[in-house]
């Protein structure tokens, strides 16, 4: 075996940021979700005095980054699918129906997987393991009927490769792999002798590796598309007889960035075939090698050519399956003669990411493609029309989390988990979580709100989307009590809860049929109920909040007038203000009192993308600027879309320093910003993905904070940690 010699140099982690950014200059329009999760690996984060580290509550099992080679076609015409990124997966169709095995059960498996098949069926799967930060290899045996999974790149500490892996056969059914080292920003190459795995460096210098693609044909030569990083351009590398040779085939003069989403497949006359995607353009591109050049075609200049996949059949004629942009669609592109012809293979639905082309020996073509609105992976095969079915459905997507931290230092946790239609609850105790189901009558858990009584009992007011209503659970010892607190029309939305000392539970929410806010008191075994304000269309995003009294304050949107309102009981009276109603202000609001009884109060500026703050002294607002959200991007997971995803949270420390959790819309990252001295300062918790979405935040009695939230990328519901670094020296308070 070589000794690896692949070079080392330190460096500020660029990774996850450039993926994030570079695709959002210039405005591009890119499908939701995509982007975002490319970062291999999640690194600790220092910010506002914080270190911070997060986990997962509850992780889902999900599919992902699936690669253009995902899919193969066995010699029973039959395709056959791997998938992963919450556990690794296999799936062959049977005739009738798909048979799934589970290859690789290992939690954060199974991105970027990429399938071979040998003459005999024997599957060979090229994967990467975010969790360890290296790439895996599984084989299945006939013989044994089991898998053999290996580690083939990655075993030293910090080593951090395996992303954007291809894997192929030769001659001699023996496996090649190309795959991305994010460590070092090179391409790398493993392919086995017989007898152990060999390694080599592709390409390296500059930043390259990315959106790898391979293909080897029928003389052993080794083919290799690419992205290069560094020049924005797509390069080609060929391997014959172990010298490797490399090119770059599109490198645009005027400085356009090309070459993302590459894919490369070898017709049967030698000639290699390359699809991609013109990011500057918004351009899917073709580039043919004719043995002395390269030529280059636009095939689709409407908003189109992500996730492409490429292969060529009996005819030599190309066939290309990638993401058109403008209505979210799966389209298929192919040139019989000298010109491209194209049509749509779904439009239902946001679909059309992570597809990859087959086509079998009856010249019938297959597409799997992912569906992000349904979390399905699907399959769709043309004969003379195309027809599509699910191959599997991800599951999770743990949103509308509530966070409250107990007296004892552990953290509660209530959410609702989508693919069940439940409400669920957690209590953490030393990172480790125990998940109880809490209601699954119908489809329950929406807005979910949690408090917890002097005991730490918790208690949850949530949203009946089956029965339209506002129901409370509580639980005393290790029993849940479930009880409907109002039926009445469709109530139940933005629902928000307080418990008093006196342990009476307090709900503010929403009446959508008259577009209201109301107000329920816990009494005894039975609930006052009263409307707060009936006047235009005002309730969404109500927070509430109690005095050192148990005296309740309610902020909540005005969306007749796009202002903030706010109302609270003096005692005999409810009195009500306008904290603010400059521009469209006031969607995800949450409200907090500190122990002198000042209200703080954060939402967001739609008209300005910032997060802005209010405190009221008396009856008298004064307000400030947190941040800005910067230039958000289209970026619309519809699958969890609801109204309040991008929620903010305020707390008051226990030093009575307020504190705000958010989503930042236009990084997809989630922030935490404090008022020191009259100063906001904001830091970033986590930027692994698309993370932040339904912020939650509180704080242990000693002032560590805790964050529930969404992990868009990965489906899962998280928890972030900020202990004290005592190395930060904070602003003096004045």
């Amino acid at each position: 075996m070589k000794t690896k010699n692949f070079k080392q140099r330190s460096r500020v982690p660029w990774w996850g940021v450039m993926i994030l950014f570079c695709l959002l200059a210039g405005g591009l329009a890119f499908p939701r979700q995509s982007e975002a999760q490319y970062t291999l690996e999640p690194e600790a984060v220092t910010s506002n005095g914080f270190d911070w580290s997060s986990f997962p509550i509850e992780t889902s099992k999900t599919f992902t980054n699936m690669g253009n080679k995902s899919l193969r076609i066995d010699t029973s015409n039959h395709p056959r699918v791997v998938y992963g990124g919450e556990g690794l997966y296999y799936a062959t169709w049977t005739g009738t129906a798909w048979d799934i095995k589970t290859v690789d059960s290992a939690p954060g498996v199974g991105e970027y997987a990429s399938l071979a098949l040998d003459s005999s069926n024997q599957a060979y799967i090229s994967y990467y393991d975010a969790v360890n930060q290296n790439l895996k290899y599984a084989k299945w045996s006939n013989s044994t009927n089991t898998w053999t999974i290996t580690v083939v790149d990655g075993t030293d500490t910090g080593e951090e490769v395996g992303g954007f892996t291809s894997i192929d056969l030769d001659s001699s059914n023996r496996p090649h792999i190309v795959y991305f080292d994010d460590k070092n920003d090179n391409l790398n190459y493993a392919f086995w002798t017989g007898s152990e795995w060999d390694y080599e460096t592709i390409d390296s210098g500059d930043a390259v590796g990315l959106y790898t693609s391979m293909y080897i044909d029928g003389s052993n030569k080794v083919h290799v598309s690419y992205y290069d990083i560094t020049h924005k351009s797509l390069k080609y590398a060929v391997r014959n007889a172990s010298v490797w040779s490399v090119s770059t085939i599109d490198d645009p003069a005027n400085g356009d960035k090309v070459g993302r989403f590459s894919s490369i497949d070898v017709d049967f006359a030698g000639f290699p075939h390359i699809s991609y995607y013109d990011e500057s353009n918004d351009d899917l591109k073709y580039a043919r090698s004719t043995g002395s050049e390269w030529v280059i075609e636009v095939v689709d200049d409407n908003h189109a050519g992500q996730y492409s996949s490429i292969e060529t059949d009996e005819d030599l004629t190309p066939h290309i399956s990638y993401f058109s942009d403008p209505s979210d669609d799966v389209r298929h592109a192919w040139k019989p003669s000298s010109t491209w012809k194209k049509e749509d293979i779904q439009t239902s639905g946001n679909t059309g990411y992570f597809t990859s082309v087959a086509i079998d020996d009856d010249n019938d073509i297959h597409v799997t493609y992912f569906s992000m609105d349904s979390g399905e992976l699907r399959h769709a095969e043309k004969t003379d029309e195309w027809v599509a079915g699910t191959i599997a459905t991800s599951s999770g997507v743990n949103s509308f989390s509530s966070l409250a931290v107990g007296t004892n230092g552990q953290q509660y946790v209530s959410y609702y988990n989508a693919s069940e239609g439940n409400l669920k609850f957690a209590q953490i105790s030393g990172k480790v979580p125990t998940i109880v189901n809490v209601d699954s009558g119908g489809d329950v858990g929406k807005h979910s709100s949690i408090a917890l009584t002097t005991a730490n009992d918790p208690r949850i007011a949530y949203y009946d989307a089956t029965n339209t209503a506002l129901k409370f659970a509580s639980r005393v010892g290790s029993s849940w009590t479930l009880q409907t607190v109002d039926n009445t029309a469709d109530v139940g939305q933005y629902a928000s809860l307080a418990i008093g000392s006196d342990g009476v539970a307090k709900i503010a929410y929403y009446d959508a049929t008259v577009s209201a806010l109301k107000y329920a008191v816990q009494n005894g075994s039975t609930w006052d109920i009263q409307f707060l304000d009936i006047t235009d269309e005002v309730g969404k995003f109500s927070s509430l909040a109690l005095t050192s009294e148990g005296y309740p304050h309610v902020a909540y949107y005005d969306a007749t007038n796009t202002a903030i309102k706010y109302t609270y009981w003096n005692g005999t009276s409810w009195i009500y203000l306008i904290p603010d109603n400059y521009a469209a202000v006031g969607q995800y609001m949450s409200l907090d009192i500190d122990t002198a009884g000042v209200s703080h109060l954060a939402y967001q500026d739609d008209t300005n993308k910032t997060i802005k703050y209010a405190y009221r002294i008396g009856n008298t607002w004064t307000g400030q600027v947190v941040t800005s959200l910067g230039a958000t991007t289209e970026f619309d997971l519809q699958s969890i879309n609801s109204s309040d995803s991008q929620a903010t949270s305020i707390k008051v420390s226990p030093t009575n320093i307020p504190s705000i959790a958010f989503y930042h819309t236009g990084n997809h990252e989630l922030q935490f910003a404090q008022r020191i001295g009259g100063v906001w300062s904001v830091g970033v918790v986590d930027t692994n993905g698309d993370v932040g979405q339904y912020a939650s935040l509180d704080f242990s009695a000693n002032g560590t904070p805790f964050i529930s939230y969404f992990d868009a990328s990965a489906y899962d519901l998280k928890l972030a940690m900020g202990l004290l670094n005592r190395v930060f020296l904070p602003f003096s308070h004045r």
